[in-house]
């Protein structure tokens, strides 16, 4: 793909990336060979990216897209279905005809809920003036989705390492957002490890818990909130090394995310994981308990696994510590996590390290040098981690 790129030059803005003849051999799948479902599958995530399992039970049968997840072709993240293989969906999307297109966007529209993303999908389909369509715009620009909408993309800023652009986009909405749940999101967005870094070299204490409690204030009643809340302060207490209090907020967090928080369910076995883990006390059970995927933004990172990969390199399992977090940075990549990619990669040099192993530790450095993600950390580690190879080396 990169020949191709460097000679085609880059496509244009909403073009397609080549895809090169031998994606075939890549994938080890050959398109010519996929059943008309798969195709079908296949070509409507790549034309939607967020495509949910039951809008894609619309296009074909459930029994088709688990054979398509068994098979390998998709992949399951909670309610969220992509191709396994990104260039396989592309090619197949190259190979289809425009009227094809069309046609698959139409039937996209009747099943997708969301008003501006049925809108989208109806836009695409037309080709000409449609009244459904213009009803449908209308509807959905009178929508208070509109503010929705910047929530659910600052928490896409906030897994894409982009604090900046996330403190742009939602400072200026907190006096439109609606009272409530929406106001809460917004406010422990802000809150965000990465977020406060951006504010400058100081991690402000009382500014973070300040933001936590605006949030908690909004929507105190609302157990997804009230997860949020307390998994936050329970980070607070463990990076302040308030340990006791820290195990009775990531305990309650815990009961809440399964009460109706899905999208802590991950980050609150994190949070209790360091504790115990800070006791000497082991956190295989919470690896275990560990759901397959949330159904919303959630950082990698956060992880119960994550723990239990620090809590190896404690004991002196350095090599499998490095093994466990190497393979979920490289899933924090796949995902375009870049929050958890500078968290992975601080652990696994601290790994390194530990082992001894200078020319490791010396290589993440260097790149981490020559990046400016390091801010997204409201730590100095990276100039502790120099330092400490300057010592060992």
């Amino acid at each position: 793909m990169g020949r191709l790129l460097v000679e085609q030059g880059l496509p244009a803005f909403g073009a397609d990336l080549p895809v090169p003849d031998a994606i075939e051999d890549v994938s080890g799948t050959s398109v010519a060979q996929l059943s008309d479902a798969a195709c079908r599958l296949l070509l409507a995530v790549a034309l939607n990216a967020d495509l949910l399992r039951s809008e894609l039970s619309a296009i074909e049968t459930p029994g088709a897209v688990e054979d398509a997840v068994s098979a390998g072709l998709l992949r399951l993240d909670g309610e969220h279905v992509r191709a396994a293989h990104p260039l396989l969906a592309l090619a197949v999307k190259q190979r289809s005809s425009p009227s094809v297109r069309r046609a698959l966007h139409s039937v996209l529209a009747d099943a997708v809920a969301d008003r501006e993303r049925r809108a989208l999908v109806l836009a695409l389909a037309a080709v000409g003036p449609d009244a459904r369509l213009a009803t449908t715009v209308a509807a959905a620009a009178a929508a208070p989705a509109r503010r929705l909408d910047a929530v659910r993309l600052a928490e896409h800023l906030a897994l894409a390492g982009e604090p900046q652009r996330l403190r742009e986009l939602l400072m200026p909405e907190l006096g439109s957002l609606p009272a409530g749940a929406l106001r809460a999101r917004a406010w422990l967005l802000l809150a965000e490890p990465s977020c406060q870094a951006s504010r400058g070299p100081v991690w402000d204490w009382d500014h973070c818990e300040a933001l936590v409690d605006a949030a908690l204030v909004e929507c105190a009643d609302d157990p997804a909130i009230r997860a949020s809340v307390l998994v936050r302060r329970a980070g607070h207490a463990v990076s302040t090394m308030r340990i006791a209090e820290a195990e009775t907020l990531a305990r309650e967090a815990l009961s809440a995310a399964c009460r109706g928080a899905p999208n802590e369910r991950r980050s609150a076995p994190y949070q209790l994981a360091w504790v115990r883990a800070l006791r000497g006390l082991p956190v295989d059970a919470l690896v275990a308990e560990r759901p397959a995927a949330t159904t919303g933004a959630c950082h990698l990172a956060w992880s119960a696994e994550c723990v239990f990969a620090a809590r190896l390199a404690w004991r002196g399992d350095v090599r499998r510590a490095y093994e466990l977090l190497a393979r979920w940075l490289a899933l924090a990549d796949e995902r375009g996590e870049l929050f958890s990619h500078v968290l992975l990669r601080a652990q696994l040099c601290d790994v390194a390290l530990r082992a001894g192993a200078w020319s490791t530790a010396s290589h993440l450095l260097d790149e981490w040098a020559g990046s400016s993600d390091g801010e997204l950390l409201p730590f100095p580690v990276y100039e502790r981690s120099r330092a400490l190879l300057s010592a060992g080396a």
